[in-house]
C-alpha cells in the first residue's frame, strides 16, 4: 500500500543523491553526508538568495567547505571498501582515487575551489582576494557530487588499473 510520502529536503539535494522509499521504508544515501551536504544545500539556497557580495562569499565558503567534508568523507569510505577487499595490497587514500573513479571532475574541481576561494579565504593578513567570477565554482562542485554513487551499493573498477598518489607511493615503495 502505498502512503504517498515525498522526500523533501533544502534543493531536493536527498532525491538528487538518490533517496527513495521502497515498501514504506525511506532509503538514505551514506550517512556520513547528511549533515555536511544538508548544510551545503541550505547555504547553496542562501547563496542564490543573497543580494550583496559579502553574503554570497559567506555562503560560498559554507558551500565549499561542507561539500570538501563530503568529497573527502565519500572517497575516504571507498578507499577504506577497496583496501578491506584487497588485503595483500598496498593501501590507499582518498587522494589516490579522486579522479580515478566514478568519471567525474571532483578532483578538478576541488583543486580549483580550495585555491580561488577556501585558501583566499584563509589569508593571515585578512585580505580576500577573491573574485566575485570565481564564487559560481561552489555550485559546480556541489553539483558533481551528485555524480558520484552516494547510495549503496557502491561498484568500482579493479583495483590494478589504479594509481596511487606521491604519499601512498613513498610509503609503499618497498612492496
Amino acid at each position: 500500500m502505498r502512503h504517498g510520502w515525498t522526500i523533501e529536503s533544502p534543493n531536493d539535494w536527498l532525491r538528487k543523491a538518490g533517496a527513495h522509499i521502497i515498501n514504506n521504508r525511506l532509503i538514505l544515501p551514506h550517512d556520513f553526508l547528511l549533515v555536511p551536504m544538508g548544510s551545503a544545500s541550505e547555504a547553496l539556497l542562501e547563496y542564490r538568495r543573497s543580494t550583496t557580495l559579502s553574503e554570497k562569499m559567506r555562503h560560498a565558503m559554507a558551500i565549499a567547505l561542507a561539500v570538501r567534508n563530503a568529497d573527502t568523507a565519500f572517497y575516504n569510505a571507498v578507499a577504506k571498501m577497496l583496501n578491506k577487499a584487497n588485503p595483500k595490497k598496498p593501501n590507499i587514500c582518498h587522494n589516490c582515487i579522486r579522479g580515478q573513479l566514478f568519471g567525474t571532475r571532483m578532483k578538478e574541481l576541488r583543486q580549483e575551489v580550495n585555491a580561488k576561494i577556501i585558501h583566499k579565504m584563509e589569508n593571515p593578513r585578512g585580505i580576500v582576494m577573491i573574485s566575485p567570477d570565481e564564487l559560481p565554482l561552489v555550485e559546480k562542485y556541489y553539483e558533481e557530487m551528485f555524480k558520484l554513487p552516494l547510495i549503496d551499493p557502491i561498484s568500482w573498477p579493479e583495483r590494478k588499473k589504479m594509481e596511487l598518489c606521491q604519499k601512498c607511493k613513498k610509503k609503499w615503495r618497498g612492496t
